[in-house]
């Protein structure tokens, strides 16, 4: 019994110190990928902006009035991303669509062991990491516009409708406009104005150089059925919270085993 006892509690040590190992590594390591191939991307023009370049410009300016800083954070956050073809059957590794071992390696298990997409091809709760891993979609980018609005204390609320995420966001003089930061578009109409009339929207996409059918799949999307969230936390409310539990316990978790391994020893070494 104290053999087993005695590797069990290496073996949980072993465990303890690979876990740290590989969450120290992960301090060095980038979530941005080195580069994204023209053949991966849905637009001809994308991202230009660097995380570090991103994070300066999300700032807001001085006496920027509500609609002057919505306005330049939808287009920054459009430049802040690649916007790739999400869900084609590209390799997920190469643009950390699955969060790497050495960033978090409970949400990478999570990508083995279970069959949810969402774990496959993760899209981040926290918009600082969204930013760095510079890739994303139409809902990442009105989950960022959401987080940082939310610390500027302008109301938004996200808005998905059938195949197309978007954000409304509530101007200081009562006025709302929608913000597509997937498309780097700012619509002057709220959502009901917007799918009452969806066709409103064609002449600002096609101004941006977006093509017929583009624009013509957005347009048949907004004059559809759609619902308002309350933030991030309300629109991905368990996998928000999961995330947040997996870069807590992903420190914890090895550091209790360490915890664990010394009681036990100090126990048995004293109680003999």
């Amino acid at each position: 019994m104290k053999f087993l006892r005695n590797v069990g509690l290496t073996v949980l040590l072993l465990i303890s110190i690979i876990l740290l190992g590989i969450n120290i590594y992960g301090e060095f390591q980038s979530l941005t990928p080195d580069g994204v191939l023209n053949t991966d991307l849905r637009f001809r023009q994308d991202k230009t902006l660097t995380f570090k370049e991103s994070l300066t410009a999300i700032e807001r300016e001085r006496n920027e009035s509500d609609a002057d800083y919505v306005r330049r954070l939808n287009d920054v956050v459009a430049k802040s991303l690649a916007h790739i073809h999400w869900n084609e059957n590209n390799d997920i590794d190469l643009y950390y669509q699955r969060v790497p071992i050495w960033e978090n390696y409970i949400l990478y298990i999570m990508s083995l062991v279970t069959n949810m997409p969402e774990y496959s091809k993760y899209h981040f709760g926290d918009y600082e990491r969204s930013l760095e891993r510079g890739i994303g979609i139409c809902g990442d980018a009105s989950m960022i516009m959401s987080q940082i609005l939310e610390k500027e204390g302008i109301e938004s609320q996200i808005v998905s409708f059938p195949g197309h995420v978007i954000l409304e966001a509530k101007l200081g003089n009562g006025e709302k406009v929608l913000s597509d930061a997937d498309f780097g578009v700012i619509l002057p109409y709220s959502v009901e104005e917007l799918n009452e009339a969806p066709y409103l929207a064609i002449d600002h996409y096609k101004n941006k150089g977006f093509s017929d059918r583009e624009v013509g799949g957005l347009v048949r999307s907004y004059g559809l059925e759609n619902e308002k969230w309350d933030g991030v936390k309300h629109f991905i409310t368990k996998k928000y919270y999961f995330e947040y539990f997996a870069y807590f316990l992903k420190w914890t978790l090895p550091l209790a085993l360490i915890l664990v391994v010394w009681m036990i020893y100090r126990s048995k070494r004293y109680g003999n």
